[in-house]
């Protein structure tokens, strides 16, 4: 969206300059006309190369849930920092217990940043999913929605590595700012 608001923008800028050119026949215009053209695409440009942080972790939450929803367990383990195998280990014994036909991110509260460390993240949205409970002494098939809570820590260069994850049924109560009790993984009612 970013840019093609500034694409947009300076193709905008620059046709209305390009017209009073030529309707003063002003050379300085027709120069400004071209220089506003370049600084939208060169804006548009920038914005593509230099995506932020949140959108990084967002595309590895994206990947996730694609992961997730072709109940492919080793990808979505992929996804888990290798400092914390208790999560690696908890995300392929809980999606054992589940068959999707597809998993979508619905809407997001947001991604936030710990002030103190910029190289950790805290993923905030909400899944629509198609499901089967497969082992829980229960029986059901059909649409759920899930309130999703992921922790993040930035490995390496670019590398947003999950640490922690949660999940509920939708609700208004608050979540802990850190996994509880130490517990990395599972389901908060």
């Amino acid at each position: 969206m970013m840019v093609f608001l500034s694409f947009g923008s300076g193709i905008f800028l620059s046709i209305v300059l390009f017209i009073l050119a030529r309707q003063f026949r002003s050379r300085p215009l027709a120069l400004t006309g071209v220089a506003a053209l370049l600084l939208g695409l060169g804006g548009a440009v920038a914005l593509t190369l230099f995506e932020s942080e949140a959108d990084r972790v967002k595309q590895v939450v994206q990947d996730l849930a694609l992961a997730v929803g072709s109940n492919d367990i080793a990808k979505a383990q992929s996804f888990v920092s290798s400092s914390s195998p208790e999560c690696h280990e908890d995300i392929g014994r809980e999606m054992k217990k589940y068959e999707f036909d597809w998993c979508r991110v619905n809407s997001w509260d947001g991604v936030e940043f710990d002030p103190n460390n910029p190289n950790l993240a805290v993923a905030t949205f909400t899944v629509w999913v198609h499901v089967r409970l497969i082992d829980a002494g229960v029986s059901y098939d059909g649409n759920a929605t899930q309130e999703v809570r992921l922790w993040f820590r930035k490995e390496g260069e670019d590398n947003w590595k999950l640490y922690g994850y949660g999940h509920r049924r939708p609700s208004s109560g608050g979540w802990p700012d850190t996994p509880p009790n130490g517990m990395i993984g599972g389901y908060y009612p």
